[in-house]
């Protein structure tokens, strides 16, 4: 997982508009993970308020993809259950020279599927009981495909249920040196979040500060979960360790 967000972990305001808050050195470094990547994955969350192709523009960094792995950019993926996004105007489908891939369901209208595979690759998935896409069923297409380093950029919903199923094994975040607040503004790991037994545990690997008053860290996701215990200072609370 490659993420940007605001000191306070937001990735954009309420009002959910396209802001980008990482630098030019924070771009570098996703350009560099996307080099690594056999493929870029976004929710359609993502796709719809960002409506980002998932490019390489560094030309170095594309040329030297290019050479190393036989294009320059990695292959888009976006996942969508129903397809029920704009998709005669998505930028993402019409104006993207890497090759796209959308995964969705057997809920996704003909129609829809159709329109979308005259301007992309679509791959039906098996669906969740609540209708959305598999996880593991899409992450076995993309392997099918020959996929092993798969890049994953958000949004919050998706970052949450990729973990929640212990699928992300590295989390690189750069923090940027905002404060944008909000109990609505999307954060980096959204949906319904972790009870205390559940939460995520993660080790540092590296902290790299920048002029830019970024600082860039780098995480292992630990396969075990965080303990909990009975607080000593808080009575009837929890300590997370």
């Amino acid at each position: 997982m490659n993420m940007a967000t605001s000191l306070d972990g937001k990735i954009t305001t309420f009002e959910h508009l396209k802001v980008r808050i990482g630098s030019a050195e924070d771009r570098r470094r996703m350009e560099l993970l996307r080099k690594r990547a056999d493929a870029v994955i976004i929710g359609k969350g993502t796709l719809v308020t960002d409506d980002p192709p998932l490019l390489i523009r560094d030309p170095q960094i594309a040329a030297a993809r290019e050479a190393e792995r036989g294009a320059p950019h990695p292959l888009n993926v976006a996942l969508s259950s129903r397809l029920d996004f704009d998709v005669a105007g998505a930028r993402f489908l019409h104006q993207n020279p890497a090759p796209v891939l959308v995964l969705t369901t057997e809920a996704a209208p003909a129609a829809a599927r159709a329109a979308v595979a005259a301007v992309a690759e679509v791959e039906v998935v098996e669906a969740t009981p609540d209708g959305r896409v598999d996880m593991r069923a899409a992450l076995a297409a993309l392997a099918a495909r020959g996929v092993t380093q798969l890049l994953l950029e958000g949004g919050g919903g998706l970052n949450f249920s990729m973990l929640e199923l212990g699928l992300v094994d590295e989390i690189f975040l750069t923090l940027c040196p905002y404060i944008i607040g909000g109990v609505t503004s999307p954060s980096m790991v959204d949906g319904r979040g972790f009870t205390k037994d559940a939460v995520r545990k993660l080790t540092l690997q590296s902290v790299t500060p920048h002029d830019s008053g970024e600082l860039f860290l780098h995480y292992a996701v630990e396969q075990e979960r965080a303990s909990v215990r009975d607080s000593e200072t808080f009575a009837g609370g929890f300590e997370i360790r």
